[in-house]
Order: C-alpha cells, then sequence, then structure tokens
C-alpha cells in the first residue's frame, strides 16, 4: 500500500476459489477526482509497470527476485503468523502448508520474459483479460454532515438516518457501453465454473 497527495492505492494478488486474480484497490476524494479519471490512471499505471519491467536489465530483475526469495524465507515473527497461514490453508481447503517453500523454488527459475508474456496474457490486452471496475461514488459535499457514531452509521448504512428518512440513495455512473446497469441480468449471463482447489 501506498498513499500519496492525491489517492491511496492498494494493490494485492488474490485467489477467490481457485480463481487467481489481481486487485487495485484506489480511495481518494469525491470532489477530487471522478471514478472514470481513477479507473484511467490505474490502467496508466499498469502500461508504466510493464514499461519499466520491459527496460530492466537481467541482473535488475534477479535482485528483485532474489528479495522476494530473501522476503518469503523469513521465519514467522510469533506463533500466530504461522498459525493463520496454516489455517487459511485448511479453510481455503488446499491443505498445503510449505506454500511459500513452493513459491521460493519456482521464483528461483522464473525469467523476465516469463513475466512479460504472462502480464501480456492475463493483465494487459491478452485474450485471457478479464476485468471488473468497480466504482462507488461517496456523497461528494455532503459528506462533511454525515456523523461518525457506529450507531449512526449502522442506520445509515441500513438507509435509515435519525430522522427516520430514506436518505440512502443508489444512482449508477453515467453509461459508457459497458456499464452493468443490472447486477442480476448481469450474473444470469455469467459462466458457473466449480470451486477449484489448487494444491500443487
Amino acid at each position: 500500500m501506498f498513499v500519496s497527495s492525491r489517492y491511496s492505492v492498494h494493490p494485492t494478488c488474490r485467489s477467490s476459489f481457485g480463481i487467481i486474480g489481481f486487485s487495485v484497490t484506489v480511495t481518494t476524494q469525491a470532489t477530487k477526482f471522478s471514478a472514470l479519471h481513477v479507473d484511467q490512471r490505474i490502467e496508466a499505471f499498469l502500461k508504466h509497470f510493464r514499461e519499466k519491467l520491459q527496460a530492466m536489465t537481467d541482473k535488475e530483475f534477479q535482485t528483485q527476485v532474489d528479495a522476494l526469495v530473501t522476503l518469503k524465507q523469513c521465519v514467522d515473527l510469533n506463533l500466530a503468523e504461522e498459525v493463520n497461514r496454516n489455517w487459511g490453508a485448511i479453510q481455503r481447503g488446499t491443505y498445503v502448508f510449505d506454500v511459500l517453500e513452493r513459491e521460493v523454488k519456482v521464483l528461483k527459475t522464473v525469467k523476465k520474459k516469463e513475466i512479460l508474456d504472462l502480464l501480456d496474457e492475463l493483465v494487459y490486452e491478452g485474450k485471457s483479460r478479464r476485468k471488473l471496475s468497480t466504482q462507488v461514488v461517496g456523497f461528494g459535499d455532503q459528506e462533511d454532515k454525515l456523523t461518525s457514531s457506529s450507531g449512526d452509521a449502522r442506520k445509515q448504512l441500513n438507509g435509515v438516518t435519525n430522522n427516520h428518512v430514506d436518505d440512502m440513495q443508489i444512482s449508477y455512473l453515467s453509461c459508457d457501453g459497458n456499464t452493468i446497469m443490472n447486477i442480476h441480468k448481469f450474473k444470469e449471463c455469467l459462466e458457473v465454473y466449480p470451486v477449484t482447489v489448487i494444491n500443487q
């Protein structure tokens, strides 16, 4: 995660029921930047990242890989870290308790071209690329008027304010041809994949 004067950005890799993904979460003030602008900046960041990776020498790339290997070989600082990692493997049904050792083994053989090819296929304009951009815009000028107590926040979350007035409204952003206007209808068109357990 990194924070600038304009954005708070949190990129992460994820595995949701065996589906591998990469997400970039950006938090900014609704009065400063539009959701479309933030989405465009994410795409610009991904393009810049590829250019930077492409420009790396093999030695520079290997330095980054070695640093990641060192990080994954660090011992757990406390018992909670080890328990959480192993319990996560149980909850996901993978039962792979040596995942860090396996990752290190793969990292020691990875090549820069393999990473570039993977990025081109999955993150950039490859045939396998799938992108979902979820954009939530706050109240704008009305944000300062919202109360901060947990009780009021819970009521507002349920669409009820102190005056029992239904102020919570959902308004969709302008449609650009790819905007999902009906979530239920969109879900009906999707293919259903079985839950996949990655244990190799």
